[in-house]
């Protein structure tokens, strides 16, 4: 079953451009940059988060004055243009292969990626904002909700994806659930932009669980993903319910393929037909087996 390939569709035109919009009041920016003659300062940690101790840097090179200014135009460019910011980040990156800025370049590059369905760009661009800066909390939500989607037919490749996205989605909801509130965000949307990102968080481990063989868990993970917003992904749903299915609680099959089955999207008629059969499943069993 080709289920993670359909996530990945499915996540782009649901999940991903909801939490673009919300990046944009929480992802990091590089500090301003620095009047000349001045030193430029470090890129803080995200708000919420502990940056570990780090040996003293070396003396960061003079401002380029070009370098700055591209930097200010690619920071301009809307949300969602994302070609724009494609053509534009990829010449700036050609251009400043070790700018400070490249921290936010990569990271709003792989946001494009998987806006545009590029998966193995958005992988590469998010994994070198983790070489950056490996809390980067937006990246690594991103990652581990799009890295399972479309795993290697190689059972070793597939499994170090496997243990990568594992790696990912656990650090994610751990930095998620310390993060504290920025002053330039209400509650509600900080709660928003957290909650989003936690339910993609364990989306991707819910999928780990799931290749895994491991229900009892997924389905944990996946009634954490859809539980955490009001308009869950439909494939969440569906997961859900195949992974109630393969620990014989048919009955909750039945209900989480309801819930997909009425969104309108490419396995709305699969959704209802698995939601017959786990009815039909569930009819002849006493009673639910105990979760």
């Amino acid at each position: 079953m080709n289920h993670h390939k359909a996530k990945q569709s499915i996540s782009g035109l649901l999940g991903f451009l909801l939490l673009g919009t919300l990046l944009s009041l929480t992802a990091q920016q590089p500090a301003p940059p620095p009047q000349p003659g001045q030193q430029p300062a470090p890129q803080p940690a995200p708000q919420g988060q502990t940056q570990p101790a780090q040996p003293a840097a070396p003396a960061a090179p003079p401002e380029n004055p070009a370098e700055t200014a591209a930097y200010r135009d690619f920071a301009a460019i809307a949300l969602n243009d994302f070609q724009k910011i494609i053509q534009v980040g990829e010449a700036f990156l050609t251009s400043y292969p070790q700018s400070r800025y490249n921290q936010a370049v990569y990271a709003r590059l792989a946001q494009a990626y998987w806006n545009t369905n590029q998966h193995d760009k958005m992988v590469a661009a998010g994994e070198k904002t983790l070489e950056l800066n490996p809390d980067h909390v937006d990246v690594l939500a991103m990652l581990a909700n799009g890295i399972p989607r479309r795993l290697s037919q190689d059972p070793t490749q597939n499994e170090q994806q496997l243990q990568k996205t594992e790696r990912y989605a656990t650090r994610a909801i751990q930095l998620l659930e310390q993060i504290q509130q920025p002053p330039d965000l209400t509650p509600e949307q900080f709660q928003q932009a957290r909650d989003t990102k936690l339910a993609m968080a364990h989306s991707g481990l819910g999928l780990v669980y799931f290749h895994r063989q491991r229900f009892t868990e997924a389905i944990r993970e996946f009634e954490k993903a859809t539980q955490l917003i009001p308009d869950p992904d439909p494939t969440d749903y569906f997961l859900l319910g195949l992974s109630y299915a393969n620990a014989n609680r048919f009955h909750e099959a039945a209900d989480a393929f309801q819930k997909c089955g009425q969104m309108q999207w490419p396995w709305q008629a699969r959704c209802q037909a698995q939601m017959e059969e786990a009815k039909k499943r569930a009819a002849n069993q006493l009673e639910p087996p105990k979760p």
